[in-house]
């Protein structure tokens, strides 16, 4: 059987904490170069149009989208 852990009750301790605010910044900026990547490569291996690849970074790298959020 697994182990649930509140992973909220954990993260709200430390939300005033500023290394855990520059820490979610990194992982917020990790998550965003990592989605980039896929889209860039997605670009690539379909050949899409310059106005397809703009239309994906569009829906897929809206500002916003890649931030960490405490609860």
């Amino acid at each position: 059987m697994p182990i649930k852990i509140e992973t909220s009750i954990c993260i709200t301790i430390y939300m005033d904490n500023p290394h855990v605010r520059v820490g979610g910044a990194i992982l917020g900026t990790i998550w965003y170069v990592v989605a980039k990547k896929i889209v860039d490569k997605a670009v690539e291996l379909y050949h899409v149009t310059p106005e397809q690849a703009e239309a994906l970074y569009k829906v897929f790298l809206r500002p916003g989208d890649y931030i960490v959020e405490y609860d």
